[in-house]
């Protein structure tokens, strides 16, 4: 009954969805970074290919209180897209060179390819095997499912943003735990009372889950909890219980690191996770 209700458990927390706004050419497009100022030349530069941008405010309202955006994120980092008084989007945008995909399953994992020239990629969800093959050993980022295609992005050198179906399956191995870089030295308050506010929302599922199953079996079984610790130079969130445990609630794990990587958007963190454990650091700390 136990290994039942980890399994729900996993399965309650396993996708999350969001909606991305795909630009094949955004530098037509009026954008600022996260500040609300015109991007630096570097900034300009990862603007220079496609742009996946999961879309976290259609009409955002800047500071100057006058100004509207689409406030999206790419790169762990936030973006404003600005818009006209009409809705439309500043810039020289073409419509044909945008898409809105919806009800993307957010990954954010890692990848190896194992086999060359055998798994296909592509420029967009719909051309999924026009530009390449990746090469062995080949390490990408799985950011987010569309339908039947993968959006990926490389881990080494500059970012690049490929599509693909990611067959045959025996050709990539998914890595188990993973590294997200999003620099400072220090944590500050703030990503230690968002951390912990969604291991405290976790622990409140856990509960009710396991409330529920213990009224149904009249069995008086605990909810594995997570504990948060923070000081100046690290947060860690470790799961009770045993490895098998957090093996079983693998899949929530992954879905609460991505609901803490939304919530630290923007600040200069490195964040790991295992099966029992999530380790955020400053990303100027010791490594």
């Amino acid at each position: 009954m136990i290994a039942l209700i980890l399994l729900l458990l996993s399965l309650s927390f396993a996708e999350e969805r969001v909606d991305v706004l795909f630009l094949t050419n955004p530098g037509a497009y009026s954008i600022l970074n996260q500040y609300e100022q015109p991007l630096s030349n570097e900034e300009k530069r990862l603007f220079s290919s496609p742009v996946p941008l999961i879309i976290l405010n259609r009409e955002e309202l800047l500071g100057d209180q006058i100004t509207t955006s689409l406030k999206g994120s790419f790169h762990n980092t936030v973006w404003h897209v600005l818009k006209d008084e009409d809705g439309r989007f500043k810039g020289k945008p073409d419509s044909a060179g945008r898409a809105e995909l919806k009800g993307c399953v957010l990954l954010n994992d890692t990848i190896t390819i194992l086999k060359a020239q055998s798994v296909a990629y592509g420029t967009g969800p719909s051309a999924l095997q026009k530009s390449g093959l990746f090469t062995a050993n080949e390490r990408l980022v799985r950011l987010f499912r569309y339908r039947n295609a993968y959006c990926l992005a490389s881990v080494s050198g500059p970012i690049k943003i490929r599509w693909s179906a990611l067959t045959p399956a025996s050709a990539w191995k998914a890595t188990h735990a993973r590294q997200v870089d999003i620099s400072a030295d220090t944590l500050d308050a703030a990503s230690c009372s968002a951390v912990r506010a969604v291991c405290e929302a976790a622990n409140k599922s856990y509960d009710a889950f396991f409330s529920h199953f213990n009224t149904l079996t009249s069995q008086d079984k605990s909810a594995p909890r997570w504990k948060t610790v923070c000081t100046s130079s690290e947060i860690k969130c470790t799961l009770s219980g045993a490895p098998s445990v957090g093996d079983a609630l693998y899949e929530s794990t992954r879905s609460l690191v991505r609901t803490m990587e939304n919530a630290l958007i923007g600040k200069p963190i490195r964040m790991t996770f295992s099966t029992n454990e999530i380790m955020v650091a400053p990303k100027g700390g010791a490594q």
